[in-house]
C-alpha cells in the first residue's frame, strides 16, 4: 500500500497528493465503502497500484461542513469596521478551532478605520494569543506577517465573514502574482459553476479556501463547549466536577468562574461562552 493525502474530491473521486508530490486520481475500494467512513479534503490515505483507496488514516480532527481534515491552523480574519469588529464572532471561531486543538491565528484588518484599535482586542492580547494587525493604507503590515514565517510546512484555512478582507490577504500574502488566478480556476468560482474545497500549495505550505468558513455551527456538545477554548481545558479539571459545566455550580466549586472572578480569563469571554452554552442547551435551559 501507498500513502496519500487527498487535496480534492469531485464526483466520487479522490485527488491525491502522492509521495512525489503528483496528482493522481483515485476511487474508492469497496473495503473503503464498507468502513462508513467518508474521505475528507485533508485525509492521508492508504491506496494500491490499480488506483483503488482503501483506508483512511486516524485524524487528528475534522469539520463535517466544511468537509476537511487535518487542519494545522485556523486563520482567523476579523475587522475593525467594515464589518465592525465582533468579539463574539472571535470567539465562535477560536472556540471551534481550539477545540479542535487547531492553533489560531488572529488578522485583525481595516485598523487604519480605527484610532483605538489594539484596545479593542486587549483582551485576547492578554491571553497570549498570535494577533496581527493590518493597515490598508500601510504595506508593511503584510510584510511583518510574511516575515513571520507563519505557513511553513502548514495545512492552514481561513476563517472569517463576509467583507473582512480573506480574499485580499491571501493574495497580498502570496509568493507570486498568480494566486488569484489559481484560486479562481481551481475552486471552480464562475458565475455558473459549482465552488470545490481542495488544498492549494501556499507559502512554502499548503492552504484550504473554502466556501463554508464564513458562517458555520457549533458543531460541540455541552462538555466539548466546557472545555472547548484552551485556557478552559487546562484549568477544568481543577472543578469540583468532571461534569462541570462552569454555569450553574457553586462558585467555589468551579475554577474557570474563579479565573473570571481574578481576572485571569476575561469576563467577555465567559459570557460569550454561556452564549453559545445556552445555545446548545436549548429552549429547555437544560440542567447539568
Amino acid at each position: 500500500m501507498k500513502k496519500g493525502q487527498i487535496i480534492r474530491i469531485i464526483a466520487g473521486f479522490f485527488d491525491v497528493l502522492n509521495d512525489q508530490k503528483k496528482e493522481i486520481r483515485l476511487r474508492g475500494s469497496g473495503k473503503l465503502r464498507n468502513s462508513n467512513i467518508i474521505p475528507l479534503v485533508g485525509d492521508i490515505v492508504e491506496y494500491d497500484e490499480s488506483g483503488f483507496v482503501h483506508k483512511v488514516l486516524d485524524r487528528k480532527n475534522f469539520f463535517t461542513r466544511p468537509k476537511i481534515a487535518n487542519i494545522d491552523q485556523a486563520i482567523i480574519v476579523m475587522s475593525i469596521k467594515e464589518p465592525d469588529f465582533s468579539n463574539l464572532l472571535l470567539d465562535k471561531f477560536l472556540l471551534i478551532s481550539e477545540s479542535k486543538e487547531i492553533e489560531p491565528i488572529i488578522l485583525i484588518t481595516k485598523i487604519d478605520l480605527k484610532f483605538n484599535y489594539q484596545k479593542i482586542v486587549d483582551d485576547y492580547l492578554k491571553m497570549n494569543y498570535k494577533i496581527y494587525f493590518i493597515d490598508n493604507n500601510n504595506p508593511k503590515t503584510i510584510e511583518n506577517i510574511k516575515k513571520a514565517n507563519l505557513f511553513e510546512n502548514k495545512l492552514s484555512v481561513f476563517m472569517g465573514q463576509s467583507g473582512v478582507g480573506k480574499t485580499s490577504i491571501i493574495n497580498n500574502l502570496s509568493d507570486n502574482n498568480f494566486l488569484t488566478q489559481q484560486i479562481s480556476k481551481s475552486l471552480n468560482r464562475g458565475k455558473h459553476t459549482t465552488r470545490v474545497v481542495q488544498i492549494i500549495d501556499w507559502n512554502s505550505g499548503q492552504l484550504i479556501d473554502t466556501p463554508g468558513f464564513s458562517s458555520f455551527s457549533i458543531e460541540l456538545d455541552k462538555k466539548q463547549i466546557a472545555t472547548g477554548f484552551k485556557i478552559f481545558k487546562e484549568n477544568a479539571f481543577l472543578c469540583k466536577f468532571r461534569s462541570c459545566l462552569h454555569y450553574q455550580e457553586n462558585e467555589k466549586e468551579c475554577k474557570i468562574k474563579m479565573m473570571v472572578n481574578e481576572n485571569k480569563i476575561p469576563m467577555q469571554r465567559y459570557l460569550n461562552y454561556l452564549s453559545f452554552l445556552k445555545e446548545i442547551l436549548g429552549e429547555n435551559n437544560e440542567k447539568n
